[in-house]
């Protein structure tokens, strides 16, 4: 027993003279204030917040995470919930009373005021740490503005959102799948401004919280899936039979790849989802392929385009009469390309097919005494002779003639269109400039004809293909003197 006694106070007399674990070096003021100690008072006027930080390494990162922490529980009691716009409002309410409190200011923001505050500097095992707390006081009727405020902006951001995932749901219905898509983040974007959950004038849906959950799915839905085929084709059918009586007779022709009139195996394959559909409705009386015999009668054709993630398919309906085809109506859908995984999108050769035209449509010529023609044409575009654009840019083409001469200006699309951009009489050096619009995926054709005389452009246009248009241009040009053609290429690509 006496060892036992013995070893105790050498081991006691040991410690003497070095610190404990737990030792206060200092502190702001020799008293920790009641308002750290005790609860605080209620008060008419005010609301009170403490924010601390326990074991902080440094004095001043100890001061702003307690301010921090005080902030917190301001807009937890304002029942401002964890987001977007909660991270907002407390980042730049922290950093101005941070700011305030630095130069040693009460300081006060929006009815905020940094009142007191108070640290202690010990010494712990790891070494020396703070605790720092801070006092805030917030004005009763500047805390019920700002509840006012928020519950305003709340009930606004949750009717933006929820118009934003009406025509999201319209847009899915119609078969517009990226449009729909995009109304749907849009929709999402805004409920995640919320602060608190908001009522919704939808009793299958009835709150924001709800809404959320389904915006949630549908994105993952269609940003994965996106519609099936056989749902793109009941779309398209449900579309164009608002048009037509019960029963109407009607004839399903070939997709095509743009207005190229080349299929290939996905227009195979939707072509028989399209008549499974038909013969399921009861607006349509299906028949396969179009006779050449028969004068009248409805058609159902369309087109399909690739757009980089989906494919865009349009169908139309066209009543034939007297070997006159007159489009009645168009309906527009996006399909997912994931959702095809096994589906060829571009025609056999399509590559080499492109290549092709555009080689064809570039070789200029020119007619003039001796062979060689005095008049010259210049067109470029904003970005030189072979630009290249996003889909919505708006671009600008130029033309420069060293004579007065008549022009006109072809735009051979990317999907086998062609368009007159400009026909008409110029002054010699004069840059003329044509703004249009990036409307089409791929690579577009200018195509400038230049010559003594007008062209007969209308009849040119009445041609299907681009090598028929080119040559009738040339054939009206071969008893003219002076003749000319120049080219250039627009490339746009999805954003």
């Amino acid at each position: 027993m006496n060892r036992f006694l013995i070893v105790f106070a050498i081991l006691l007399g040991c410690s003497s003279g070095i610190k404990t674990d737990f030792e206060l070096l200092g502190s702001s003021s020799p008293q920790k204030p009641d308002w750290i100690t005790h609860p605080i008072p209620e008060d008419k006027q005010n609301y009170y917040f403490i924010g601390k930080k326990i074991k902080s390494k440094n004095l001043q990162n100890g001061e702003a995470d307690a301010i921090t922490d005080g902030i917190q529980q301001i807009m937890n009691s304002l029942g401002i919930k964890m987001g977007p716009e909660y991270n907002r409002m407390r980042t730049e309410t922290t950093a101005k009373l941070f700011s305030q409190f630095t130069k040693r200011g009460s300081g006060e923001t929006e009815g905020i005021r940094l009142k007191a505050s108070y640290y202690e500097k010990w010494h712990r095992m790891k070494g020396e740490v703070y605790d720092v707390y801070v006092l805030f006081e917030y004005s009763k009727s500047k805390y019920k503005s700002m509840v006012e405020k928020i519950t305003k902006k709340n009930k606004k951001n949750a009717e933006n959102g929820y118009n934003l995932y009406l025509k999201g749901r319209e847009n899915e219905q119609y078969g517009k799948i990226e449009q729909g898509l995009d109304y749907y983040k849009q929709s999402l974007k805004c409920l995640e401004n919320l602060t608190d959950v908001v009522k919704i004038p939808n009793p299958n849906i009835n709150n924001t919280s709800i809404l959320k959950r389904i915006l949630k799915s549908k994105i993952d839905l269609l940003d994965k899936k996106g519609l099936a085929l056989s749902d793109v084709a009941k779309n398209l059918v449900e579309n164009l039979a608002k048009r037509v009586p019960g029963n109407t007779k009607v004839f399903l022709s070939d997709f095509t790849f743009g207005n190229s009139e080349i299929g290939g195996h996905f227009t195979r394959h939707f072509y028989n989802q399209l008549k499974a559909v038909l013969c399921e409705s009861k607006k349509f009386n299906i028949a396969e392929k179009v006779p050449v015999y028969e004068k009248t009668g409805y058609i159902i054709d369309g087109k399909y385009w690739d757009l980089k993630d989906f494919l865009e398919i349009t169908a139309s309906l066209k009543l034939k009469e007297d070997f006159n085809t007159t489009v009645i109506t168009e309906s527009k859908v996006s399909v997912s390309k994931t959702s095809l995984k096994d589906a060829l999108f571009l025609p056999s050769h399509y590559d080499e097919q492109l290549r092709n035209k555009i080689k064809l449509i570039t070789n200029n010529r020119s007619y003039g005494p001796y062979g060689t023609s005095k008049l010259k044409v210049e067109l470029w575009t904003d970005r030189g002779p072979s630009g290249v654009y996003l889909k919505g840019d708006t671009l600008k083409i130029y033309i420069k003639t060293n004579r007065d001469c008549c022009i006109t200006l072809l735009n051979f699309t990317a999907d086998g269109g062609v368009v007159l951009l400009l026909s008409e009489e110029v002054e010699a050096n004069q840059v003329h400039i044509i703004p249009i619009v990036a409307s089409s995926c791929g690579t577009d054709i200018l195509k400038l004809f230049a010559s003594r005389s007008r062209l007969n452009v209308d009849d040119a246009l009445k041609l299907k293909f681009p090598e028929e248009i080119i040559s009738a241009f040339r054939n009206f040009s071969a008893s003219l003197q002076v003749y000319t053609e120049t080219s250039a290429t627009i490339t746009t690509i999805l954003p």
